[in-house]
């Protein structure tokens, strides 16, 4: 597993994952000091990126993969689906008063 620290510029304070994510003396942009690899749900093999399942284990090798397929992420969820969403919500509320 490659080394996930890292030294904030400032103090010299050394930060990793699971560690304490933000550097007490306030420094860097948003106080971030390391950004979680881990996909949501653990490892997994990928469908949709060709012909074949393809074993990822993080995001970024999810990115390499990408790039180097030269594939494009799409949300298929556009605007019209929330509407839609919303108006269903709205009226199971007015129906049953109740969300779920």
């Amino acid at each position: 597993m490659p080394d996930t620290t890292i030294t904030c510029s400032e103090c010299g304070k050394e930060y990793g994952v699971g560690g304490y994510p933000f550097c007490k003396g306030g420094h860097g942009q948003y106080n971030v000091n390391v950004i979680d690899d881990q996909l949501e749900g653990g490892a997994r093999f990928f469908e949709t990126m060709g012909p074949e399942p393809v074993w990822i284990e993080s995001k970024s090798q999810w990115r390499r993969e990408v790039e180097a397929r030269q594939l494009v992420h799409v949300d298929r969820h556009d605007r019209h689906y929330y509407t839609q969403k919303f108006r269903q919500h709205d009226e199971r509320l007015r129906d049953t008063g109740r969300a779920d």
